[in-house]
């Protein structure tokens, strides 16, 4: 048996363990038109309390989570249908609050962000599938904020680089084509340009 079917067996079992306890809590058990599982979660006094599963229609673990009240909290977790994990975020009072991370069908990290009360708030890193870094940015309330830069797929090709501030572009901002050439640059000001200093902007 498989860990995660290990651990749905286990949550299972302390499931059934509550409700012969507790006569509130009620164990809700959803099925597609095959009759295969497509849901299994909890409710209590009428709202989701509890673990949540959903399942491909193929049977395996689609997303595992936790319910609180009636709103997602802590870790929850999405896989791909072959059972490799798709994503992991932390949940709190419902919002995405902490570190989220993506994974591709491989199994190999492509994007993690930070989250503070349902907005982005931290680093913002984006990978392409060799691992060498596609994207950096970062958040402050929802809004870019501070260096940014983005790279071609080849070793230490960078493609972009310049600064937010309150989301708008501003300051230096560099273009450079695949061979590291600069093709672009200029001064900015909340989103234009202030003064051009070289080349025409390729992308925007």
């Amino acid at each position: 048996m498989s860990p995660v079917s290990m651990a749905l067996v286990r949550t299972l079992f302390i499931c059934l363990l509550l409700m012969a306890c507790d006569p509130s809590i009620e164990q809700v058990r959803v099925v597609d038109r095959h009759q295969h599982p497509s849901a299994l979660f909890q409710r209590r006094n009428g709202i989701k309390d509890g673990p949540l599963t959903l399942y491909w229609p193929g049977g395996q673990v689609r997303v595992h989570g936790q319910y609180r009240q009636d709103l997602r909290d802590g870790w929850w977790s999405s896989f791909h249908p072959d059972g490799k994990r798709r994503s992991l975020t932390h949940y709190s009072d419902g919002h995405k609050d902490g570190l989220r991370i993506y994974w591709d069908s491989l199994g190999r990290p492509v994007r993690s962000e930070v989250f503070s009360q349902g907005v982005p708030n931290g680093p913002f890193y984006r990978l392409f599938p060799n691992g060498r870094p596609a994207q950096h940015s970062n958040y402050l309330h929802g809004l870019l904020e501070g260096p940014h830069d983005r790279w071609y797929t080849g070793p230490g090709a960078c493609h972009l680089n310049g600064f937010y501030h309150q989301g708008k572009e501003t300051g230096l901002w560099t273009e450079y084509d695949t061979l590291g050439r600069m093709v672009w640059q200029a001064w900015l000001k909340d989103g234009e340009v202030e003064r051009a200093v070289y080349g025409v902007r390729r992308e925007h």
